[in-house]
């Protein structure tokens, strides 16, 4: 990369702005300071003359929480877009199987404890158990599904469209300082 030194920092100034933005929308959803977005990370690989590669990484689970999981019941929260399903490998909208058992309890007991809810009352007044709760919140994120966030799809695609105009900017910056006239040109 050393030949073409704006053309790597025009890449670079690219993931470091879709990381920024990717963590904002997950704040502005209500995610912010989650282990999901202590994850997004960015690098930049390769050079001009190889493969430049500009690569994201991220929890496993994050392409679900931008695109949503579409629940038993319940069709209408999701993203549905076919750009970010590519993006994070579906090839189509994420769905809970109605046959499929619900999401164990243990996997959002973490989530309960910092939510603090360590139990409550039901409509008649009667105290409900922090185990009865996950049961109950396992159940209807199984029948409502998760809504989308679309916290990296929706930046990205306006990132994309910033990038050209700031790649053929660096680049043009790159040739004019790399080529000699007299070699090229007789």
């Amino acid at each position: 990369m050393s030949g073409f030194p704006n053309f790597t920092q025009a890449l670079q100034v690219f993931g470091q702005k879709q990381v920024e933005s990717a963590k904002m929308y997950l704040g502005g959803s209500g995610k912010g300071g989650s282990k999901l977005e202590q994850s997004l990370k960015y690098d930049v690989k390769g050079s001009f003359n190889e493969k430049p590669t500009v690569s994201f990484f991220m929890n496993e689970y994050g392409g679900f929480v931008d695109t949503g999981v579409t629940g038993t019941q319940n069709r209408t929260s999701q993203l549905n877009s076919k750009f970010a399903n590519e993006l994070f490998g579906f090839t189509s909208q994420p769905a809970f199987k109605t046959s499929s058992k619900s999401i164990p309890p243990s996997a959002i007991d973490k989530w309960v404890i910092k939510k603090g809810l360590e139990g409550t009352r039901d409509a008649k007044g009667r105290f409900i158990s922090r185990s009865a709760l996950k049961w109950l919140i396992a159940v209807s994120i199984h029948r409502k599904g998760l809504s989308h966030s679309g916290f990296f799809s929706i930046p990205l695609q306006k990132n994309l469209e910033d990038l050209t105009p700031a790649l053929e900017g660096a680049l043009k910056k790159d040739l004019q300082k790399n080529i000699n006239p007299q070699k090229y040109f007789v």
